[in-house]
């Protein structure tokens, strides 16, 4: 069977990169599930075990846990789903004491145990993944200024305590020099990838989706508010909203825009159903207020989706303006109105954008991309 191009070249990236580093010994904390962006790191243990030694710690929970994938990939689980007690700080240094990995990777709710047990055993290679923005968390924290200042010293206490910090977007790198005082040169731009889907859009349908979570920092009441305006003059337009459960006072705000007819929320979506939304889409639309990376992008642009996002955070490192998507102006319902009627009334420049979308995807965000420029990254460490 003849590889078309993309296989081709998926094929010269892991021949020309994954041989090269060998030898090490190697731990992952994150989720062995693949899924989202968890597919990342299970893709990149599988990658490096090719010529390395490697153990993966999973939060999520595992059928006939401990999983030998390979002679050289063993997958454990935490005690705990999120790992915070005393046993799983236990269970850490006995496995890094045992195995004395030249490299420990950490993402999430690991990091804190990982940083610490591989500090306190002089861990040569302490790297932890930053995946959430500060200006994220004080959005959507509900508690007091004081706790949230104590959450934010406890996080650059534990940033402090790695090596290296691996960021999703150069916005990011630029908040963790800023607010934690983290050099430049310890922390490195990864950008994430997805991996591959079959489906391809086709924009039939005039139907816009929104999918995330239903937080302060997406940005959803902005979307109703451009709804709103949108429905004036394309009464027939659709959006669907996935990913959370409405709360009063976004059903106010749907009622009072009166907007109910235009919107169907789906709510929460199992993630095996994420391909099938978001190629049926005419377009995607990322209203939120900050955000670092956000893997939906990756995946609307893996089926060829053109996305509609907001000028913050990361997004505009990955949505160029009039290429494979539109941009609009923060918090600005009237920006998103408009940008949203502009790919409406142009299909044929919507359909160009879908095209560059599934450019973008193959050229930046394919899952090979990362497993290499992760690999690429670890092999410049001692």
């Amino acid at each position: 069977m003849r590889l078309n191009e993309t296989e081709q070249y998926k094929m010269q990236l892991f021949v020309s990169h994954l041989i090269i580093m060998q030898g090490k010994r190697i731990i992952i904390a994150h989720n062995w599930n693949e899924t989202s962006f968890n597919a990342q790191s299970v893709k990149l243990a599988e990658a490096l075990s090719q010529n390395n030694q490697v153990v993966f710690i999973s939060q999520m929970r595992l059928q006939n846990a401990p999983l030998q994938i390979n002679p050289n990939l063993k997958v454990v689980q935490w005690p705990n789903k999120k790992p915070r007690s005393i046993k799983d700080i236990l269970f850490c240094y006995r496995i890094m004491k045992e195995f004395k990995p030249d490299i420990a990777i950490s993402h999430f709710t690991a990091q804190t145990i990982m940083s610490f047990v591989g500090k306190m055993l002089g861990i040569k290679n302490r790297i932890s993944w930053y995946h959430t923005l500060l200006e994220q968390l004080e959005l959507d924290f509900k508690g007091s200024s004081s706790t949230f200042a104590m959450q934010k010293l406890r996080r650059k206490f534990i940033l402090n305590l790695t090596t290296n910090i691996v960021t999703v977007s150069n916005y990011a790198q630029n908040e963790i020099n800023s607010k934690y005082g983290i050099p430049t040169k310890n922390i490195k731009v990864i950008n994430n990838g997805v991996a591959n889907h079959s489906l391809r859009n086709d924009g039939s349908q005039l139907n816009f989706v929104f999918l995330g979570r239903y937080d302060e920092c997406k940005g959803l009441d902005i979307l109703i508010k451009a709804i709103g305006i949108v429905k004036q003059q394309i009464p027939s337009i659709k959006f669907s909203f996935a990913g959370g459960k409405l709360n009063g006072s976004f059903t106010d705000l749907i009622k009072e825009q009166n907007v109910e007819g235009v919107i169907e929320n789906i709510g929460y979506i199992q993630y095996d159903k994420v391909p099938d939304y978001l190629c049926s889409a005419y377009a995607l639309i990322v209203p939120s207020r900050i955000d670092n990376l956000p893997t939906v992008v990756l995946e609307a642009f893996s089926c060829g989706t053109p996305v509609i996002g907001s000028k913050a955070g990361g997004i505009p490192e990955m949505i160029e303006d009039g290429v494979n998507g539109l941009l609009f102006e923060k918090e600005n319902a009237q920006s998103l109105a408009e940008k949203i009627i502009e790919m409406a009334n142009n299909k044929d420049r919507r359909n160009t954008m879908s095209l560059n979308a599934r450019r973008t995807y193959e050229e930046r965000f394919m899952i090979e991309h990362y497993v290499k420029n992760v690999t690429s990254f670890l092999e410049t460490l001692s």
